[in-house]
């Protein structure tokens, strides 16, 4: 309560492929993002988002996401 931050979007449901083969094309069953943070040493013309996730509670894993992406799943205007 009375902090500095506020929801302003959401997004619909966000879906992290699964890396197996015999899954291409389909979420990770289970999927919990544990991090996320902006990649400063990409260009500023394609700049990406860092996210770290377990899958299916048993394999940490890391995704680059470029930003553009997640202004737009939000509706947002990009940077």
């Amino acid at each position: 309560h009375g902090g500095k931050f506020r929801i302003t979007s959401v997004s619909p449901i966000f879906c992290i492929a699964s890396t197996s083969p015999a899954h291409r094309g389909l979420c990770e069953t289970v999927q919990s993002v544990s991090g996320m943070i902006l990649d400063t040493s990409t260009s500023k013309m394609v700049q990406t988002i860092v996210i770290t996730y377990g899958a299916n509670d048993c394999e940490s894993k890391v995704a680059f996401v470029p930003l553009a992406w997640i202004y737009s799943l939000l509706g947002l205007k990009g940077p």
